[in-house]
């Protein structure tokens, strides 16, 4: 029986992803902007503006 409860705890370990996605704090409309090599993702609202650094490799996903 001992075993059976391990081996539940192994199945449901909890974790940190190392990438772990960013989920805008805010509504608002997203822009995407380069410089250079360099890419950014605006999000703009009527109250706030944030921006990310975006990497190469990263896939972006926006829902409405």
């Amino acid at each position: 029986m001992t075993q059976s409860i391990d081996r539940i705890a192994q199945l449901f370990e909890v974790r940190r992803p190392k990438n772990p996605a960013i989920i805008s704090p805010f509504d608002g409309t997203i822009s995407f902007t380069e410089k250079g090599r360099l890419k950014y993702m605006t999000i703009t609202s009527e109250y706030e503006n944030k921006t990310y650094m975006v990497k190469s490799k990263y896939e972006i996903i926006v829902k409405k």
